[in-house]
């Protein structure tokens, strides 16, 4: 017999385990973090620069050029120029956005990189990034002033 002022022991089974699943339900919403499309489903771009000299009356900068990408949460990124990015996005369409930057010639006290200058070029594109699988684009600069975002397979 139970007394009074006490909840059954059945009551109290119940609310936990009611309460248990909420908190299940609402971590497994909220996610680890990683950028997931509307079924949760990732991808990964790949994008490879392939720089190309420029015309002989168009102007050059003779620290070279650096290529940034900005796509999904990741924000002028720097691709390597002699490899490439990978970024995990959410699967489907992602705008993508690679700018062109001319770079110093000079480095100051302390630097190991040349300072990025001033955008030179900009191309945009929306890349459909496939659930568990890879895309790769291929960014074509041209010199500091032209540039393209093609796909290698057409």
């Amino acid at each position: 017999m139970e007394r009074s002022g006490e909840f059954p022991r059945r009551v109290i089974v119940r609310t936990t385990v009611t309460s248990l699943l909420i908190v299940m339900l609402v971590v497994a919403a909220c996610g680890t973090g990683s950028p997931r499309g509307a079924d949760g489903a990732t991808g990964t771009l790949v994008i490879r620069p392939v720089y190309e000299p420029p015309p002989p009356d168009e102007p050059i900068s003779f620290g070279g050029y650096g290529f940034y990408a900005t796509v999904g949460e990741v924000s002028d990124q720097e691709i390597p120029f002699d490899g490439t990015l990978r970024v995990e996005l959410p699967a489907g369409p992602n705008r993508l956005t690679i700018v062109t930057r001319a770079l110093s010639d000079v480095l100051g006290p302390g630097q190991d990189e040349p300072e990025a200058l001033e955008v030179t070029a900009e191309c945009e594109a929306e890349v459909e990034v496939p659930a568990d699988d890879t895309v790769e684009v291929v960014y074509r600069a041209v010199g500091g002033a032209t540039c393209e975002i093609v796909s290698p397979r057409g």
